[in-house]
């Protein structure tokens, strides 16, 4: 997916997203955090939960943070591959906001292993 002018003062925009992406469909995100991280999300429409999945293919490791899944908001595995955390009944039900669940995660990512701020 190719992604133009998606950030508003520092955090992706889910309009802008709405405008270039359709409302469903499959697919790779290759994104670099705002901090340069680099990040490959895969995203998965789950008949069962009428929602997307979104896997992790790809990020930096931990650099010595705790990487556990509470720590990270990561699921375990599905496809080989760990899952972001998503509140249950948040689910993205729509591709765009799948992949700014994915955004917003690698930012605060990004941030948790700079420099250990927790997520809340």
């Amino acid at each position: 997916m190719q992604l133009q002018n998606i950030y508003s003062r520092g955090n992706p925009d889910l309009a802008s997203l709405r405008h270039q992406l359709s409302e469903h469909g499959t697919g790779r995100l290759f994104h670099q955090s705002l901090s340069g991280d680099f990040f490959v999300f895969r995203f998965v429409w789950n008949g069962h939960s009428l929602s997307y999945d979104i896997l992790i293919e790809h990020q930096r490791d931990y650099g010595g943070r705790n990487s556990e899944a509470g720590a990270t908001h990561r699921l375990g595995l599905l496809f080989g591959r760990p899952r972001i955390c998503i509140r249950p009944g948040k689910e993205p039900r729509d591709l765009p906001t799948a992949i700014l669940f994915a955004m917003l995660w690698a930012e605060r990512t990004s941030r948790y292993i700079r420099d250990g701020q927790p997520w809340s």
